[in-house]
């Protein structure tokens, strides 16, 4: 019984039998034990970082005014019960400045989009380029 607050650790990612990824669990993340073990709830936050290129996203990145590449965290959010789970997908760019972090998140603003470059991202370590796919 109680709550645990991890500080460390891995969540480990299996894509279809292709590619199994690790993911370090962000520290502050927790459990919440209630007797059954099958019935603990969790509340989780993992991420993998790669270094991606931002001209792969879009070709305007290519200037001298921005980074080749950028370590990009890609952010895996697990909440509920073994049960049922909700999972999110996001990204980060932990050393990117104010600039770099608003043209990108004007790029991936919408939840489909965030899933499509996390899948891209940790299966290739590169965003995903496609300029249907991007509405401004």
């Amino acid at each position: 019984y109680g709550d645990y607050t991890l500080r460390e650790g891995y969540v480990k990612l299996n894509l279809k039998n292709l590619k199994k990824l690790q993911f370090a669990i962000q520290d502050g993340s927790k459990l919440y034990f209630s007797g059954d073990p099958l019935k603990t709830r969790f509340d989780i936050t993992a991420y993998r970082r790669v270094r991606a290129e931002l001209k792969t996203l879009d070709a305007s990145f290519a200037s001298d005014n921005y980074p080749s590449k950028i370590d990009v965290d890609c952010i895996l959010g697990i909440k509920g019960d073994i049960n049922k789970m909700t999972v999110t997908y996001n990204i980060s760019l932990p050393e990117g400045n104010d600039d770099v972090r608003a043209r990108v998140n004007s790029y991936i603003s919408t939840d489909e989009q965030k899933t499509l470059q996390f899948a891209a991202l940790v299966a290739t370590g590169s965003f995903y380029s496609s300029a249907a796919s991007y509405a401004k």
